[in-house]
């Protein structure tokens, strides 16, 4: 008697857990319609990193800290070309067609693309929630290769990757190696004297500063000396400080003079360019200035 009574109670538990499982199902197909709908869905084109098993996990490590990334190459090539704003990877027996090339620009595609004869073919992906494109490509001297374009803090990060079948191990190895929007300590100038901020990108990690009372010099070492020097600091940007009187001045004479850039009850201040040709590799940098200047903020 027990025993039928054990399975009228299990006849009785079947069909409520079929129901169930069946609206676990409809809920979860349900979600899946509405995030693909909302664009909520995040599992679409996203590039993961690296398992730890992977293959790549001996290889050696190229890391940039201006532009805060980082990528693996096979322990047999080595780095050919290191500059401010990236490097030249290579196989020492075929440089050309077995290589690795990451840099970081400021909108300019034509210096983006240039290792790329002919794109054929062309993917929008996310990369760590950024919009990005991976390309595929062929050129007289790269061969067939894959090409990945990603935008973060107002710089263009491309690597082009050759043979493109390397690209999947190669590629899920570069990663940024600074939080998106963290604030390091370098990144804040602060000025006691003035009592004003600027806040620095990451194209600009390792600059200088000379304080000339009324001007203020930020210069960035580059690869290239400056010619007839054998200083590699070049100055990107005066910044000019002025009292309300001599600003009337200054603004009001003829011919060029520095521009406006904010004001306090005291002080105007005001910022020029250099006039010299800026190296290719601080060129990022040099066009963020504006970016850098809007940031000015008074603190006392």
């Amino acid at each position: 008697m027990e025993e039928q009574n054990n399975q009228l109670h299990k006849n009785h538990l079947r069909p409520f857990a079929w129901v169930l499982i069946l609206v676990v199902i409809a809920f979860a197909a349900g979600y899946i319609v509405w995030a693909r709908a909302n664009q909520s869905w995040p599992y679409d084109n996203e590039i993961i990193g690296v398992p730890t098993n992977s293959p790549t996990a001996d290889w050696e490590t190229y890391s940039n800290t201006t532009y805060g990334f980082e990528i693996k190459y096979p322990g047999t090539w080595s780095v050919v070309d290191d500059l401010a704003n990236g490097a030249n990877i290579a196989d020492p027996k075929n440089i050309n067609q077995n290589r690795i090339s990451v840099f970081v620009y400021q909108n300019d595609p034509e210096n983006s693309m240039r290792d790329v004869n002919q794109i054929t073919s062309m993917e929008s992906v996310k990369f760590h929630g950024l919009d990005a494109k991976q390309f595929g490509g062929e050129s007289g001297i790269t061969g067939k290769s894959s090409t990945f374009l990603v935008a973060k803090s107002n710089l263009d990060y491309y690597v082009l990757i050759s043979p493109a079948d390397m690209y999947d191990q190669v590629f899920s190895t570069f990663k940024f190696t600074e939080k998106l929007g963290a604030t390091a300590d370098w990144k804040t100038y602060t000025n006691s004297k003035y009592g004003f901020e600027l806040i620095f990108p990451d194209a600009w990690k390792g600059y200088k500063v000379i304080d000339h009372d009324t001007q203020i010099i930020f210069e960035l070492p580059s690869s290239e000396k400056i010619p007839g020097s054998d200083s590699n600091l070049w100055e990107l940007l005066y910044l000019n400080s002025y009292t309300k009187a001599q600003w009337g001045k200054e603004s009001a004479s003829e011919g060029e003079h520095p521009a406006f850039v904010a004001e306090n009850t005291n002080y105007v201040f005001a910022y020029s360019l250099p006039n010299d040709v800026i190296p290719q590799d601080l060129r990022p940098a040099h066009s963020l200035v504006k970016q850098i200047l809007s940031t000015l903020k008074f603190i006392k």
